[in-house]
């Protein structure tokens, strides 16, 4: 299943105050969904990582393609990446104050994650998100790493066999 958070793709503008981990848990609610193995690229990371935290027994486990990570901070990158964001998100960042992120922040709380965790990164991938990553190793105690050589951020599209790989692979062993 994939679905738009909100502001993006075919979803509505946020109107009013929100949470992308509430949003998740809602339509799994929904769909009848108890327990998932959440697959999330970029904000898709960062949402399914905040997920885990506030709904830990719902997830088996994570996939996470060059992660967004709440709370982390990498100055080298930031007017770029703050620039490239809101170019990019710009309908769901016209009003930021409206999403509520767990408090305090998943870069803080990393040891709380249990669910095993794939992280994967483009070779290519901007220093913040090799950062975020490294971060994300060292943190959860369960969290592997695969490099895709020559892929950028969007490592699902720029190398979708070895992102499928990667992916089945890591889900095949799981038990």
């Amino acid at each position: 299943m994939r679905y738009d958070a909100r502001g993006y793709g075919g979803s509505n503008l946020p109107d009013a105050p929100y949470s992308d981990a509430e949003d998740l848990a809602a339509l799994l609610d929904y769909l009848g969904i108890e327990r998932a193995h959440l697959v999330g690229l970029s904000l898709g990371g960062r949402i399914a990582i905040d997920f885990a935290l506030v709904q830990p027994r719902r997830v088996a486990s994570l996939a996470l393609a060059g992660p967004g990570l709440a709370g982390f901070e990498f100055s080298e990158l930031a007017p770029r990446l703050r620039r490239l964001v809101s170019e990019n998100a710009h309908r769901a960042l016209s009003n930021p104050l409206l999403q509520h992120s767990p408090q305090p922040p998943a870069a803080g709380r990393l040891a709380e994650i249990k669910a095993p965790t794939l992280l994967i990164l483009g070779e290519k991938d901007v220093p913040y998100i090799h950062a975020a990553i490294a971060a994300l190793e060292k943190g959860i105690a369960r969290a592997r790493k695969v490099v895709v050589p020559g892929a950028g951020h969007i490592v699902n599209m720029e190398a979708p066999e070895a992102f499928d790989r990667a992916l089945a692979e890591f889900l095949a062993g799981l038990p």
